[in-house]
């Protein structure tokens, strides 16, 4: 009994063997008509490249606008203004600013809306959306952090993070300092 249930499962690997080997053939009516193809599971694997970059910026004086006393001791402001950047992000930006400063250690924090132009090292050129939060402190010490949020040209589909750290002149508004990036290009 032992010996025909042995025979009975060589032969019904044989069997199976044979099917396999029936399939994969050309003659087989199935992948011989025109157009027929054997699906295939595949993978697809989104690869993601990662970027740190530096580099340096400057931003000219500027001129408040839309001045609007918020309490007695702060007001707000508007700001049309442009940065240059040099290193990994090679360009200028235009943006506006919306802060407020208090009127008597002239700190200020707020946002920035902005856009560079210009070539990020390693990916390409064309123009990264920004939307940023900024902080001056009364002794003129600046730390800004900056979204990512769209892109086009070579940077389309661009995200990631920046950080800048710098001086601001109280009275001018003159801006200098560096920035770190944290891109990921699809």
């Amino acid at each position: 009994m032992a010996a025909t249930r042995e025979r009975s499962r060589a032969t019904l690997v044989a069997v199976a063997l044979c099917l396999l080997a029936a399939c994969a053939s050309p003659s087989h009516p199935s992948s011989s008509r025109p157009g027929a193809h054997r699906a295939t599971p595949t993978t697809r694997v989104k690869v993601q490249k990662r970027f740190v970059l530096y580099g340096t910026y400057t931003q000219p004086a500027v001129r408040l606008e839309d001045v609007k006393t918020v309490s007695n001791i702060a007001s707000s402001y508007r700001v049309d203004t442009g940065t240059i950047w040099h290193g990994d992000l090679e360009g200028r930006t235009t943006g506006v600013t919306h802060g407020v400063v208090n009127t008597r250690t002239l700190a200020n924090e707020g946002t920035v809306t902005e856009t560079f132009t210009g070539r990020v090292a390693g990916i390409g050129s064309g123009h990264l959306n920004l939307d940023e939060l900024f902080r001056v402190t009364s002794r003129g010490d600046l730390t800004v952090t900056a979204r990512i949020v769209g892109g086009d040209g070579e940077l389309a589909g661009v995200h990631g993070t920046m950080h800048f750290t710098g001086y601001s002149d109280l009275l001018t508004g003159k801006r200098a300092g560096t920035y770190t990036a944290h891109i990921t290009r699809p």
